[in-house]
């Protein structure tokens, strides 16, 4: 697996998603079935966990897919980063709220955005966050 999978164009591919994310049909002429991607992903990820930022909502998205082809969903757990952040922030500021905003949290951590609304930019800055959190000293919010 080259580390990135893009699908053909999907009927459905409006302006707006365009100008979200970026991607063009152009982009995806060499993109590949939906079987396929699922099967590369389940070969990528196998049991371990995902980390992401409202992972949830893609896991979703990833079983909407998986369960009908394979019965199962992705077999690992979801690591929220916005709730690893809150576990550790509230502990900080007793009885205040934690602003779990993307922006923010990076802010906070003190950590670039690369690239926002890019699965790659995402992915990277998450993780940089999650690793920040978990083995860096505790932010001063």
């Amino acid at each position: 697996m080259s580390g990135w999978i893009s699908l053909k164009p999907p009927k459905s591919l409006t302006e707006d998603s365009i100008k979200i994310h970026k991607i063009r049909a152009a982009d995806l002429v060499d993109g590949v079935d939906m079987d396929e991607a699922l099967e590369q992903v389940l070969a990528f990820v196998g049991n371990r966990p995902v980390l992401g930022y409202y992972v949830n909502y893609d896991i979703r998205m990833l079983d909407k897919f998986l369960r009908p082809r394979y019965g199962f969903g992705l077999p690992g757990k979801a690591i929220e980063l916005s709730h690893v952040y809150h576990d550790i922030i509230k502990w900080r500021s007793i009885g205040g709220n934690a602003d779990l905003r993307f922006d923010t949290i990076s802010k906070n951590l003190d950590i670039p955005i690369l690239e926002r609304h890019t699965a790659l930019g995402d992915a990277i800055t998450v993780a940089l966050m999650y690793v920040r959190l978990k083995y860096g000293e505790t932010p001063n919010i």
